[in-house]
């Protein structure tokens, strides 16, 4: 007996085939358990990551680094897949291209000429962090012990935790089953798929999976992108942090969601943000404080209003298919509005955005989009050009930019409301380039300040400054961005088992 306690042991051990690299990727490599005593028949069970993420944070970092495919080990288990798209200090920038060095000194040469001037130093992205210094950033996160669930060794995050991962990864609610049988939903986002499952007495999972076509590797693009949580989880609730005021206090703003069809006049409210449900409920779960946040109100009326006591017309879309709304602004909203254009995030990806804000701002936004459309498509096609050894330098196929990449960031441009988060880095890339000297704040632009009354109908034949160019993109991604279901929440369970 006493010599088939390993055996006995192995027998009664739920995690048996569930321990080793291939089940657990690194944490299956780096487990180590405490020595035991012959007589204790039981296994500790094996110890995986902590997955966190709250209002400004994910994976303990405020800057996430994400990729289309599984930079490290994945094993069976599905958040070793997560863990290996969504990154908190990519230790290396792995290289897919090999670039001959004759065309290297040709391209460098003839940035250096018109104008970019190449830094090694620099960053791939303005957003990104430098990489953790010292051990591999798996260690960086806490551990504990993992759950068996379904033959599988699970880790379990929480609901906010979730979204979070759902907001920064782009994503949209593809399908959603709410019945007597239980809840399922699947969110496709821009490097993978969430499945959820919630039977009928039975404890809620989470899947996710890379969509098929990254996986053979074949990719033109930078290995890394960065997110900034904070900001996907604002633009998520509909909310633009404005900075500061003359006394360093936070200025805020929140916008109401999308409405029956009607008139109504739009009117800020000081701190009002608090009082609503669904966004702020949120807002204040993730780990923000709603009730410092001013609102945009949209009041119902039933007559228009005299043309004195407002200085633009807004149509938007409202709760009833092929029907809108119209909102009256004022001045003081208008310049709210402007403001709060000038202070959109920067993002290498458009959002999953609350569609009550994307409503009011591609509203306003709109007719500069239009007149600034060909200019902006010009630009961004001329650039890919002038600057082609500079944009290899930061990770894009050679031949690739060469031969695709100044006509599809054109083409963006040119198009309409639907556009890929492929096209959406494309289009940051350059923007990030030009702007590389350090003219403008990607964050904070001043365009939409300056120029409060609508743009001439015929457009604008002029260059574009750096500045503009920035506010234009911004303008664009929130019109590409996907709308996001922000009352999603009260179906999902508070704890969720990542299988």
């Amino acid at each position: 007996m006493l010599a088939q306690v390993s055996t006995i042991k192995s027998q009664l051990d739920p995690f048996n085939a569930a321990r080793g690299e291939d089940h657990l990727a690194f944490w299956g490599k780096h487990n180590k358990y405490p020595s035991q005593k012959w007589w204790h028949i039981s296994k500790p069970p094996p110890l995986g990551p902590v997955v966190e993420a709250d209002i400004g944070k994910c994976l303990n970092v405020e800057t996430l680094h994400l990729s289309r495919r599984p930079i490290t080990q994945v094993g069976i288990a599905s958040w070793t897949i997560l863990l290996a798209v969504f990154h908190p200090h990519p230790s290396e920038q792995p290289k897919y291209h090999n670039v001959s060095e004759p065309s290297l000194v040709e391209d460098k040469a003839a940035s250096s000429a018109l104008g970019y001037v190449h830094d090694s130093s620099r960053t791939p992205s303005p957003l990104a962090e430098k990489p953790a210094a010292g051990k591999p950033w798996h260690k960086t996160l806490n551990s504990r012990p993992l759950v068996f669930h379904r033959d599988v060794a699970c880790t379990e995050i929480s609901r906010m935790t979730l979204i979070s991962f759902i907001l920064l990864s782009q994503a949209r609610e593809i399908y959603r089953y709410d019945g007597a049988a239980g809840l399922r939903m699947g969110f496709a986002s821009y490097n993978g798929f969430y499945q959820i499952e919630w039977p009928i007495g039975q404890r809620p999972t989470l899947k996710f999976e890379i969509h098929e076509v990254y996986q053979s590797g074949k990719d033109s693009f930078p290995i890394f992108f960065a997110r900034r949580p904070r900001k996907c989880n604002e633009m998520a609730v509909g909310m633009i942090d404005r900075g500061v005021d003359v006394v360093g206090k936070p200025l805020k703003v929140a916008f109401a969601g999308r409405k029956k069809p009607g008139l109504y006049v739009l009117k800020l409210l000081a701190k009002r943000f608090g009082a609503q449900r669904s966004a702020a409920d949120l807002y204040n779960m993730l780990g923000g404080e709603a009730h410092g946040v001013d609102y945009l109100f949209r009041e119902q009326i039933y007559i228009t209003p005299a043309a004195l006591e407002f200085v633009r017309e807004l149509v938007v879309p409202s709760l009833v298919d092929d029907k809108t709304s119209n909102i009256y602004v004022g001045q003081s909203e208008v310049a709210t509005i402007a403001d709060c254009l000038d202070h959109l995030p920067w993002s290498p990806l458009a959002w999953s955005i609350h569609r009550g804000m994307k409503d009011t701002l591609v509203a306003y936004a709109l007719p500069f989009m239009v007149a600034h459309r060909e200019p902006l498509a010009k630009a961004l096609h001329d650039a890919v050009t002038t600057h082609t050894y500079a944009l290899r330098h930061r990770g894009w196929e050679p031949t690739f930019v060469r031969d695709h990449m100044a006509q599809q960031a054109a083409s963006a441009i040119r198009g309409d409301n639907r556009c890929s988060g492929d096209v959406c880095r494309i289009v940051a890339a350059i923007t990030e380039l030009l702007c590389d000297k350090g003219q403008v704040n990607l964050d904070h632009t001043k365009f939409w300040a300056q120029h409060l009354d609508l743009p001439r109908e015929q457009g604008i034949d002029e260059g574009l400054s750096p500045d503009t160019m920035v506010a234009m993109v911004k303008a664009f991604f929130v019109w590409w961005s996907h709308e996001f279901d922000y009352e999603v929440y009260h179906k999902l369970p508070l704890r969720v088992i990542v299988m």
